[in-house]
């Protein structure tokens, strides 16, 4: 990867993680491609179609919800 590479790369917690910026007049990232691309906008010049989003399971599951077995 190139010292000027600014994309994201998976797993970044910029992923979805910024604001809306509709209301500035921007829809697009540097390279064109539009904003936000899944859930939320991205933080940084590019919005980054492909990486996958790093979801915090731990808030989800509980003692009384998570099934880790079957029997």
């Amino acid at each position: 990867m190139s010292a000027t590479d600014f994309h994201l790369q998976k797993g970044s917690p910029c992923i979805d993680a910024g604001m809306d910026l509709t209301s500035w007049g921007i829809t697009t990232d540097i390279a064109g491609n539009p904003r936000p691309s899944r859930n939320g906008y991205d933080i940084g010049c590019y919005e980054e179609p492909n990486a996958a989003r790093v979801v915090n399971l731990a808030a989800v599951a509980t003692s009384s919800n998570a099934v880790l077995g079957a029997s």
